[in-house]
């Protein structure tokens, strides 16, 4: 009786240390808010499009931003202003799958900067407005977007 009793204990011990451990949280029901900063000061961002399913299986909650020059003004107006060379830093709470960080050009180009998943970016050297996307992916569905501006000084 006795070593059926040690045996169930080790075997709960170990399916708890087993869980315990897990790293694997359980998604929200609405996006994940990453932490964006430059130079230890948040950077506000605006949420752009995302589709997110989270704990529900069925069906999931796609969003767009407003309209484009709405949003993009908004973008502006809450730019950070920075000097060259600073580096932009993101935590996510829950680790996405990968993620991306884009700088879209003063002519309306998209381009990708550093390696996907890299969670430190520096800043360009050259002064001007800069907006950025942050793209994250959460279990292949689950995507959300987010949008801001720095404005690099001399």
């Amino acid at each position: 009786m006795r070593k059926h009793s040690f045996y169930f204990l080790c075997t709960a011990m170990v399916f708890l240390m087993i869980v315990g451990c897990s790293n694997n949280k359980q998604l929200p029901d609405e996006p994940v808010r990453p932490t964006i900063t430059l130079q230890e000061q948040n950077i506000e961002y605006l949420e752009g499009q995302s589709c997110w399913f989270g704990t529900n299986t069925e069906v999931g909650v796609c969003a767009d931003p407003p309209h484009p020059t709405t949003f993009n003004k908004s973008i502006k107006e809450k730019a950070v202003v920075a000097d060259s060379g600073g580096v932009i830093r993101i935590k996510f709470p829950i680790k996405p799958d990968n993620f991306t960080l884009t700088v879209v050009n003063s002519d309306g180009g998209e381009e990708s900067i550093g390696k996907p998943d890299q969670y430190s970016y520096k800043l360009s050297l050259k002064p001007g407005y800069y907006e950025y996307i942050l793209s994250a992916v959460w279990e292949e569905r689950n995507t959300a977007s987010y949008h801001f501006g720095i404005q690099i000084i001399e």
